[in-house]
């Protein structure tokens, strides 16, 4: 039976001020070869064939999963979602980093550098 987690995008900012490796650097986001996607209706399903484990991304996050295409870097995509959300730029980097952070953790994302 396979696990469900859910990423989840958070309107609030983290109080951290650190940022990690990963998600500080700018190459271009996508997913991680090993990992399977489904747009559903009000989410996006991801399975990694590494770990069996299903996974949940929705509403903005949702969004910037289907960004991270290979050929935007992080700040790109939060420029983009900046401009589709109307939310300040400075918000969505840090919302973004979280983001990446959680997806990295997981290996979702196809290792950078």
């Amino acid at each position: 039976m396979a696990v469900t987690r859910r990423v989840r995008f958070k309107a609030e900012t983290s109080s951290t001020s650190e940022e990690s490796a990963l998600s500080g650097r700018q190459e271009c986001l996508r997913p991680h070869p090993q990992v399977l996607s489904q747009r559903g209706a009000d989410a996006i399903i991801l399975l990694s064939l590494a770990n069996g484990r299903y996974y949940t991304v929705e509403g903005v996050a949702a969004r910037e999963w289907e960004l991270f295409d290979g050929t935007r870097t992080k700040h790109e995509v939060g420029v983009e979602i900046s401009r589709e959300y109307g939310v300040p730029l400075d918000q969505v980097e840090a919302d973004l980093t979280e983001l990446i952070d959680d997806l990295d953790s997981e290996e979702l994302l196809a290792p950078r550098g």
